[in-house]
This record gives structure tokens, C-alpha cells and sequence, in this order.
């Protein structure tokens, strides 16, 4: 006795070269039942093809600059998602708009990065120059000093001993000018020709070198009272950035509304 099933009419398309290795495992498989082979030379002008992997990275780059979550859409069975070719053509017109909306992010976070940094390096100056305050001399006078090298720092106590005997060799003056919980804060004043000596000597005693800011002048005191004029100038700019990026931000959700 014959059991009818219902039959369904399939349309397969593949290259020419890979028919030999579709009609073997065809016969292996046994349950397809062949009308006829046409070949089509101009398939892609009947056909419109989609790269899904290049626009599912589009999509994800739109997502990333819109801040959109797309993993919950993409795994949840209940949403409906547009078509391919309609969900590329809906992203073509947004892909400039969105494209200078990037490098007004990256604006933002490189100018954000210059001015952290250059108020952390101003932070660490002041709190250099907090520790030469007890000195009564001008700034700019020790760093234009031509023969001779001046270099301010801190040490252990302990070590101060050894370091002036490990120097004896080369004409020298070390000038501590105040010691505080077992640290010695000094000035060492050397010929510059011997000035890697004298640092290799002064790495070995676990001097740690405070900076010298070369564009400041006048004693510790006064040059403290400059950085401060520049920390105010730095915050401002910092206001000001703060502001555009609430701006960007309130731009950007608001586009990621729109776009649903």
C-alpha cells in the first residue's frame, strides 16, 4: 500500500563548479526528487543579496555610539526585526550623521584626558614646590644656573651619611633644608659635567627628585600663587567641557528615542 506525502517545491541555488558534490550527497539523501537544472549567468541582477555579517557590524556601530543595547533585542524571540535590506536602508542616511558623532565623542574624551592630565601634573608641582617653600630663593635663578646643576629632592634620613661619602669624589654642595618623619628634604648642587654620576649616586641613596617647573619664576611662595591662577583657568575649561558633554549626551538620547 502507498502512503502519500505531502510534497514541497524547493528552488536551489549554487555555483556550477560544486553540482558534481550536490547531486552525491542529493543521492545519499534520497528524499528530493529533481525537475530540472537551469543555469542563470546573471543571478545577482535577479537577485538582491544582503552582507549580513558587514551590516550587523554597521549595526552594532550605530548601537555603540547611541549607547543602544541591542544583545536583548537580538535574543529576545518575541521582538520583530526589519527585514535586511530594509534595516540597511534605514541605516545609510544615519551612518554620516552618527559617523561625526563619533569623532565629536573622541573630541571630547581627548580633550577630557589633556586636561585631567595636565591637572594632575599641576597637583603634583604644587605639592613639589609645597616642599621647597621653606626655601627663600627664586626658582628660575637655581634652573638658569649655566656650570652648575641643582636638583631638589627627598631621602631617607639614614642614608643621607652614605650619600654625602659616595659623592667625595666630585665637588658638590648638599643643602638640607628640612627634615620631617625620618625624610631629609635637600638641595643638591653639582658641575653638570658630572651630573649622571652625581644621579646614579643619588638613585642608590633613595633620593626621590621633586620637579622644577622650568616656566615658573620667583621664590616657592610666589610660584605657588601662579599654579593656583592656573588650576582656576583649568577648572573653567573643565566647566565648559562638562557642559558639551551634557550636551552630546542629551543628544544622544534623544536620537536613540527616535530611532526606537
Amino acid at each position: 500500500m502507498f502512503v502519500t506525502e505531502k510534497m514541497y517545491r524547493v528552488y536551489l541555488f549554487l555555483p556550477k563548479e560544486d553540482l558534481t558534490s550536490f547531486w552525491n550527497a542529493v543521492g545519499r539523501f534520497g528524499g528530493l526528487h529533481p525537475e530540472g537544472v537551469q543555469r542563470i549567468e546573471d543571478l545577482r541582477d535577479r537577485l538582491s543579496f544582503v552582507d549580513l555579517s558587514s551590516l550587523l557590524s554597521r549595526l552594532r556601530e550605530a548601537a555603540s555610539v547611541l549607547k543602544v543595547d541591542l544583545e536583548g533585542p537580538l535574543s529576545d524571540p518575541r521582538a520583530s526585526p526589519l527585514p535586511p535590506d530594509e534595516l540597511a536602508t534605514r541605516l545609510e542616511p544615519l551612518e554620516k550623521e552618527l559617523a561625526k558623532a563619533r569623532e565629536k565623542e573622541r573630541s571630547l574624551q581627548e580633550r577630557r584626558r589633556t586636561l585631567e592630565r595636565e591637572l594632575e601634573h599641576l597637583r603634583i608641582q604644587e605639592a613639589h614646590l609645597r616642599l621647597l617653600s621653606p626655601l627663600e630663593v627664586d626658582i628660575g635663578d637655581l634652573l638658569k644656573l649655566r656650570r652648575f646643576a641643582v636638583l631638589a629632592g627627598t631621602m631617607p634620613d639614614y642614608r643621607f651619611q652614605a650619600l654625602e661619602r659616595s659623592l667625595h669624589r666630585y665637588p658638590h654642595l648638599l643643602l638640607p633644608y628640612r627634615r620631617h618623619r625620618h625624610r631629609v628634604q635637600l638641595l643638591v648642587v653639582c658641575l653638570r659635567e658630572h651630573l649622571d654620576e652625581v644621579r646614579k649616586a643619588l638613585e642608590a641613596a633613595l633620593f626621590r627628585p621633586l620637579e622644577l617647573p622650568e616656566e615658573l619664576h620667583g621664590k616657592p611662595q610666589e610660584a605657588l600663587l601662579l599654579l593656583e591662577e592656573r588650576r582656576k583657568e583649568l577648572r573653567k575649561r573643565l566647566e565648559v567641557l562638562r557642559e558639551e558633554e551634557a550636551r552630546f549626551e542629551e543628544w544622544r538620547r534623544a536620537r536613540a528615542e527616535e530611532l526606537g
